[in-house]
């Protein structure tokens, strides 16, 4: 009877669960009724999947944990949460064979991505949510050190985007308090934090929109009508503001565009 309930119908009251004040307790309803099984057969294939010496529980737990920790009034958090972990049962490998303890879960993330965003699709959920948590999810095991040059963490700022660096750090909190072994707040996330502060207080260049010049000064510049290769200019010239902002200039960009091989 349930394969006769819309889709939609199912998504909204899976919502319902996803921002209660604690999502586990619906989702072991679900699980041990079977039910998950029919609206999340991804979640159901991870319990009883052990993970390795850094974590206190299963994948399933984990991530139920993990659903906990975020904040129950941020859908896209917790969405993000349920699926950032949802692929390791099939990127867990074993080595030695014989010691669980040692597992590694290379690429996960990536693969937990494609899996966040074809569940989604089938649970018709708006695009625009959608690439928010696939993109949180794809970001998630991201590991800061206080190696990061200037230029590492603009290309990081780059590569999240400004409008999700706060979801993501929600996100990681969770992940923090799910994982059952660790406690207190990451050290390294806040040392990340000041630092993207201060890049920030600099007004530095992260998208083609912030440099100094736009596609129509690029077609000007080399006498070209619009075509892949302003793109390919404009992001070159972010290539170089990313490692030098002090290049983000009219003048300089002029120049770097007319020394850009025809």
């Amino acid at each position: 009877m349930l394969r006769k309930v819309s889709m939609e119908r199912i998504r909204d009251e899976f919502v319902k669960i996803m921002t209660a004040e604690k999502p586990s307790i619906g989702l072991e309803l679900l699980r041990k009724s079977e039910i998950l099984r029919y609206i999340l057969p991804e979640l159901m294939i991870c319990y009883g999947v052990s993970q390795n010496k850094y974590h206190k529980y299963d994948v399933y737990y984990h991530i139920l944990y993990t659903v906990d920790a975020a904040p129950a009034d941020n859908l896209a958090v917790r969405l993000a949460a349920l699926f950032h972990d949802i692929s390791k049962p099939f990127s867990k490998s074993v080595s030695p064979p014989s010691d669980e303890k040692e597992s590694t879960f290379y690429n996960h993330e990536i693969i937990s991505s494609i899996v966040a965003k074809k569940v989604m699709k089938r649970m018709k959920f708006s695009n625009e949510l959608i690439h928010k948590v696939e993109k949180l999810v794809k970001n998630h095991m991201f590991y800061y050190t206080e190696e990061w040059t200037d230029s590492a963490v603009r290309r990081f700022i780059r590569k999240v985007g400004l409008d999700l660096l706060d979801d993501l750090y929600l996100l990681r909190r969770a992940d923090r308090i799910g994982n059952g072994t660790k406690s207190g707040e990451s050290r390294h996330l806040e040392m990340l934090k000041k630092h993207i502060e201060k890049i920030l207080e600099e007004d530095n260049a992260f998208s083609v929109k912030d440099l100094k010049i736009n596609g129509k000064d690029v077609m000007r510049i080399k006498n070209i009508p619009p075509s892949p290769k302003v793109g390919e200019i404009l992001n070159y010239l972010l290539e170089v503001v990313l490692d030098n902002p002090e290049k983000n200039t009219p003048e300089i960009l002029e120049s770097l565009v007319s020394e850009y091989p025809d």
